[in-house]
């Protein structure tokens, strides 16, 4: 029975393996084939499988540099890999693979590859701005991701708002693949209670580079809030003000305004006030904040101003070399005491600032700013009623003392002429006059060139300095000695450059012992004018004995 049954197994193993060898012979490859004889891939490259059946052995090649294939040998099923570079191109290119198998017929595989389309693409279509913000923080980004050179294009009518950083620059090294570069755009303030938007098109440098799809960027602004002409308005111009100028210092907007620092209120019992001024705003100083643009136009909404102090501008030396008022003071008429000191102001445009606006100014400080020129503007014509000047401290560098031709550069400080003074020299009203620490230079004027007026016998016989003088000198001052600034209580003319005679208008004016002469007008800078000379006067007194004789009853009285 054991024998039958190893009989019998014996004889199912031997039909098993039979049947192997049957099912092994079926499957045997033969020939030669590929899966696919055409690829296409995309500009960004890439790889595709393509599955290679061979009796023998095999070896794949390709006629371009930017194909490779894995494995390029093999034989019976392999799956083959064809990887494609990313092109530099706009256009398409084509690649062909060839296998070569042993024995059989060679096949081949093309190799297409579309270009990249000429593209501007934005990570933005849309931004939105606010109406305001600190100065440096006004800007955004947009990036870029393009394959041409472009262009950035503002509207006309936008650039007063918004403008680009730089034009950028894209590198073209890489051909047709697309790269990212950032563009940056910096905006102005709203001050305008309306939205305001624009659209600013990325346009290809080569007119010949025709994009697959334009590209826009939208910029809106929100509109300003609305500045009533109240109190409320009052409250919240201040507030918008100082966070333009970046002011120092904190107020706190939960107490009333009557409370804030720097700010006086109009009050019933002022002189002057009507029921339309009472609580609003008077009296305002921004002192140590940090800006390098002109005033803010919400000075304009202050309607009953009539004292106004900007004082201390953050490295006002290093500020932009054309740095205007601007004319946010405008429709001030109320104001009677402006100072814009140390700010950084550079000029005045002739058109819009300090003229028509200011017939009511007594007093003008505009002492530390980086003038490099007397505005023609500041005369009496169009400050009639102003009493005090101050034009002092015009130096962008304190340590400068040599204004040679050679040396001297335009941006360091107002380099005047003391001749260019006659017109404010004419300045009847004025009672203070400050011009100390400057570049002026040269001789003032004797004014006997420039019509000048003399004495009267009534400005005598009302003057107790002057009518001490004695007949011989009330006629000299009648006739040789001009009447210049005859109200003139202060005068700052020290620390400049001036050289040649001190002229008789300054050393008899009946106020000259007041003026403090040695320390205030004669003291002159050390170091080299214009012209090489070394500052000073040639006939400066030594004491004022010879004033005394003139005018006795100037002489100081002794105290017993």
């Amino acid at each position: 029975m054991k024998l039958i049954f190893k009989y019998v197994f014996c004889m199912c193993a031997a039909l098993a393996m039979a049947t192997a060898c049957d099912d092994s012979e079926d499957n045997t490859i033969s020939g030669f084939a590929l899966d696919s004889s055409e690829i296409t891939l995309g500009a960004e490259g890439g790889s595709e499988v393509v599955g290679v059946t061979s009796a023998t052995q095999w070896v794949a090649k390709v006629d371009q540099p930017w194909v490779k294939v894995l494995p390029a040998n093999g034989v019976g099923a392999v799956k083959c890999e064809i990887v494609v570079d990313t092109t530099l191109s706009n256009d398409v290119r084509n690649a062909v693979v060839t296998f070569i198998p042993e024995g059989q017929p060679r096949q081949a595989v093309k190799i297409h590859q579309t270009g990249f389309g000429k593209m501007i693409g934005l990570s933005e279509q849309a931004v939105e701005v606010a109406n305001m913000g600190q100065y440096g923080k006004r800007y955004f980004e947009v990036s870029v991701t393009t394959n041409v050179e472009f262009n950035v294009v503002i509207p006309a009518e936008a650039k007063n708002w918004i403008k680009l950083d730089q034009q950028p620059s894209v590198s073209m090294d890489h051909g047709a693949r697309p790269q990212t570069t950032k563009v940056r755009f910096n905006w102005e303030m709203n001050t305008n209670p309306l939205d305001r938007s624009v659209d600013i098109a990325f346009v290809p440098k080569n007119e010949g580079d025709v994009l697959e799809k334009e590209a826009v960027l939208k910029v809106n602004q929100l509109a300003a809030p609305k500045i009533e002409d109240n109190r409320t308005g009052d409250s919240l111009a201040l507030i918008i003000i100082k966070e333009k100028l970046s002011v120092m210092g904190q107020w706190d907007l939960s107490e009333k305004m009557d409370h804030w620092k720097g700010i006086i209120l109009w009050e019933k019992t002022d002189k002057g006030a009507t029921s339309q001024m009472v609580g609003r705003v008077r009296s305002v100083e921004f002192r140590l904040f940090n800006t390098k643009e002109s005033l803010p136009v919400e000075l304009g909404n202050l309607t009953y101003l009539e004292t106004l102090v900007l004082y201390g501008n953050t490295n006002r030396n290093l500020l932009p070399d054309q740095l205007l008022m601007g004319n946010a003071l405008a429709n001030l008429e109320h104001l009677k005491h402006l100072t814009v000191a140390a700010y950084g102001i550079t000029t005045l445009n002739p058109a819009t600032e300090l003229t028509k606006p200011m017939k009511t100014l007594r007093t003008l400080a505009l002492g530390s700013n980086n003038f490099t020129s007397l505005p023609y503007t500041i005369n009496s014509t169009n400050f009639p009623n102003l009493i005090i000047l101050d034009l002092g401290g015009m130096r962008r560098w304190d340590t400068r003392t040599d204004i040679r031709d050679n040396i001297w550069q335009n941006n360091w400080g107002m380099r005047i002429d003391a001749a260019s003074l006659v017109n404010i020299l004419k300045w009847d009203n004025l009672r203070v006059l400050s011009l100390s620490y400057g570049y002026i230079y040269g001789e003032l004027p004797s004014m006997k060139s420039y019509g000048a007026r003399y004495y009267t016998a009534q400005q005598i016989a009302g003057n107790d300095t002057l009518n001490s003088a004695s007949a011989e000198n009330k006629k000299r001052l009648m006739t040789q000695i001009p009447c210049v600034l005859p109200n003139l209580e202060v005068l700052n003319l020290n620390l400049n450059f001036m050289t040649g005679d001190l002229p008789d208008w300054l050393l008899y004016h009946p106020r000259l012992s007041n003026f403090a002469p040695f320390g205030m007008i004669f003291s002159q800078e050390n170091g080299y004018d214009r012209a090489g000379k070394v500052p000073g006067f040639d006939n400066e007194p030594d004491n004022l004995d010879y004033f005394y004789e003139f005018y006795p009853a100037a002489k100081p009285k002794m105290i017993e």
